[in-house]
């Protein structure tokens, strides 16, 4: 599997370790679906999001629990 940037953030709080959190995996974009919800369920996160490629400002997430995948 190759090494991916991760991140665990702090989503709806601006307070460390309050809200909910969310793993953010960047450069996900060749990542399978089935890969994906490896990912997700290794995290043990509510949900996981998915970076896949972006232009400018704009992104395409997918967000991925452990039990299923859909689209941001």
């Amino acid at each position: 599997m190759p090494s991916l940037p991760l991140l665990l953030v702090d989503a709806f709080t601006e307070q460390p370790f309050a809200g909910n959190a969310c793993a953010v995996v960047l450069d996900a974009g060749g990542l399978s679906r089935e890969l994906m919800q490896r990912i997700a369920r290794e995290m043990n996160q509510s949900e996981t999001a998915f970076v896949l490629g972006g232009s400018g400002t704009r992104f395409d997430v997918r967000g991925v629990t452990a039990l299923r995948a859909g689209a941001c």
